[in-house]
């Protein structure tokens, strides 16, 4: 099989979040059984440079009546596995990704526009073409479309494979913009691209794709109802018989404590006391006063209303009084940025770290006893597979893939703990539970060895991507 698989970010050439670690790992780990190509685009800004990187190809891509310039670049080959970057410094040369905290950059559909045309151009000039293309997210999901309109019989061999990592991110513009993808007048119906008179991306990818998968069984049963459909649940529902659920992996090539370079202390589940050793280090460095008895609770996150965090900031309010500590690594919002800085001042059990910062997240995950995930809504979630992984107890709501990937305690079986109601006071509830039971060192550290020994690695994920793949070249 030839795999093509397509994403606006990619570890570790970008990421913004789980996507980027998704199309970090998944990709390769297909290339095990396929022959793989990852394409994604060239941030010079974003992310380092990459060094050493070779052009493959130099065209024109036409948006609307303008040509512009494109350049592949070839990254990284080894083996079935190779990287290929999209380069025009007009669209991709900035300091964001997508945008800063306060807004999204404004020509966001021409840049995404441009990289998707860009792959419809480099596969008709490769002259080889693909099985699957794999398409992630709204910044790939006119592409269906797109290759339907090219009459290359090099695009013709190709069945679309669409991954929707979060619905309520869909790529809606203006309608006005249709004209500039050059797509014939009939896409722009609400049977097809038009979504309440404007241009839907991820709603076109729906439609057009010849299968639509989601992160986790659960977030694909949830997201059918209006609850958590954004507006596209009835557009899922009439798709339903090509659409699934696909619970995300962990890369433990990265995120392992027994190599993380990034972290104080080495450790595993056979000599688990090393992990305090990262606590006290941790404390130490930032001159937080330590108590062994006190449980710290982290939270790494992008500062979204999604991911709960005014439940946390109201639940760290309630539990001032308690021994408890807490600390925060994120950017986001600004407003609620603001306001856990307020919340820092006038409590010395919270630390707010304000920033992205990959490597002191690391070191989190491997000082924390708790990790603490409240999101309203959550596709997947990575984290908590991570903090698993690194012995750190999950306090999480259960929703999407956080019910899919931690056992509730139960009597102190399974491996976190889990709150239904989106309320503060449940979130309270299951952080003063955890604090309880931290007090018994030997069942707390049963549970973290519970965690640490799931494997929620890239093999049966990958393994399931490959039975569709398979699936769909025989419907070819």
């Amino acid at each position: 099989m030839k795999i093509l698989f397509v994403s606006s970010e990619a570890v570790p050439y970008s990421k913004s979040g789980g996507l980027g670690d998704v199309a970090g790992a998944l990709p390769e780990k297909i290339s095990e059984s396929a022959d793989v190509t990852l394409i994604t685009p060239l941030y010079r800004n974003s992310a380092k440079t990459p060094q050493g990187i070779k052009k493959l190809y130099e065209f024109k891509v036409r948006i609307s009546e303008d040509e512009l310039n494109c350049i592949v670049y070839e990254a990284e080959k080894k083996g079935n596995f190779r990287v290929l970057l999209v380069s025009n410094d007009l669209f991709f040369a900035r300091e964001f990704i997508y945008g800063s905290n306060e807004r999204e950059y404004h020509d966001n559909f021409f840049r995404y526009l441009f990289f998707q045309n860009s792959i419809v151009q480099f596969i008709i000039k490769e002259g080889e073409g693909y099985d699957i293309i794999h398409l992630n997210d709204w910044q790939t999901s006119l592409l269906p479309a797109l290759i339907k309109e090219e009459t290359s019989p090099v695009l013709s061999k190709s069945s679309t494979i669409l991954t929707i990592h979060n619905l309520g991110y869909q790529g809606i513009f203006e309608h006005y913009h249709f004209k500039d993808t050059n797509l014939p007048g009939y896409y722009f119906t609400p049977e097809s691209l038009e979504f309440y008179g404007k241009l839907n991306s991820l709603k076109g990818g729906i439609v057009h794709s010849d299968r639509v998968v989601t992160v986790s069984p659960n977030y694909a049963n949830e997201i059918l109802t209006s609850g958590f459909g954004a507006g596209l649940e009835g557009v899922l529902s009439h798709y339903s018989k090509k659409f699934s659920g696909i619970l995300n992996g962990a890369d433990y090539n990265i995120w392992d404590p027994e190599n993380d370079p990034f972290i104080f202390q080495n450790y595993s589940a056979e000599n688990f006391n090393r992990k305090k050793e990262n606590k006290i280090s941790l404390f130490r460095e930032y001159k937080i006063p330590f108590k062994k008895e006190t449980p710290l609770v982290v939270a790494v996150t992008r500062l979204a209303s999604q991911k709960g965090i005014e439940l946390l900031m109201n639940s760290i309010n309630d539990l001032r009084e308690r021994d408890i500590d807490f600390i925060i690594l994120g950017t986001g919002e600004k407003e609620i940025e603001m306001n856990l800085g307020k919340l820092e001042k006038k409590n010395p059990r919270l630390k707010f770290f304000k920033k992205f910062d990959e490597e002191l997240s690391h070191r989190l995950y491997a000082a924390g006893d708790i990790f603490v995930m409240p999101s309203l809504y959550e596709p997947c979630g990575l984290s908590q597979m991570y903090a698993l992984r690194y012995g750190t107890i999950p306090v999480v709501s259960s929703t999407g893939g956080l019910d899919d990937t931690i056992d509730d305690i139960n009597g102190r079986a399974g491996t976190g703990f889990k709150f239904r109601e989106k309320t503060s006071s449940a979130l309270s509830t299951s952080l003063l539970e955890a604090a309880e039971l931290y007090k018994l060192p030997s069942e707390w550290e049963k549970i973290a060895m519970r965690g640490m020994g799931k494997d929620f690695s890239w093999s049966k994920p990958g393994k399931e991507y490959l039975k569709i793949y398979r699936q769909l070249i025989k419907e070819k």
